[in-house]
């Protein structure tokens, strides 16, 4: 590897994001981005930024929605991602998991003609708290959504897991 090459790898591992800036061409650079001593090809122009390195944190929208993508909470509002089973909603202009759709037909459409069928999740699949249907998942186990992830809840002895009404159980 050339040392241009380590010091920009070394450069990305760094918290601060103006600690490394490319230097001239055919060169390598300080932590202030001029060149070094052993710069090689000191006749040729320097390599300008184009936009501050501190731009690299700015999430930038693009067009296929999925978990940590940019979007715009403008117009976008609700998307199935590509493997068609995570809900993801817009928040904070960044694409975020709002629930499982493992049932049939999974996650279809867009925006307010999304479905989502919610079908049989899984332990630590994202839900929505107070629109998530339960389950037993055994009869002395309740699958219920807390604090935006389903888990698993042990029932009581002498208590079962029951049906308390449409979608939803408790252990009574």
């Amino acid at each position: 590897m050339r040392i241009r090459e380590i010091l920009i790898l070394g450069c990305m591992a760094l918290p601060l994001p103006l600690a490394c800036k490319p230097g001239a061409k055919g060169g390598d650079a300080g932590a202030d981005g001029a060149p070094s001593a052993s710069a090689s090809d000191s006749g040729s122009a320097p390599v300008q930024d184009a936009a501050p390195e501190a731009a690299a944190t700015v999430v930038h929208h693009v067009t296929v929605p999925a978990v940590g993508n940019g979007c715009n909470p403008a117009s976008d509002t609700q998307a199935c991602a590509t493997d068609k089973v995570t809900e993801l909603t817009c928040a904070g202009g960044v694409w975020r998991a709002h629930q499982t759709c493992r049932g049939s037909g999974g996650c279809s459409g867009v925006g307010s003609a999304l479905t989502c069928n919610v079908g049989q999740p899984i332990v630590g699949d994202p839900c929505v708290v107070g629109q998530a249907p339960s389950k037993c998942a055994t009869p002395a186990e309740l699958q219920t959504c807390q604090g935006g992830t389903y888990r698993d809840i042990v029932c009581t002895p002498p208590q079962k897991c029951k049906p308390q009404g449409p979608n939803q159980f408790a252990c009574k």
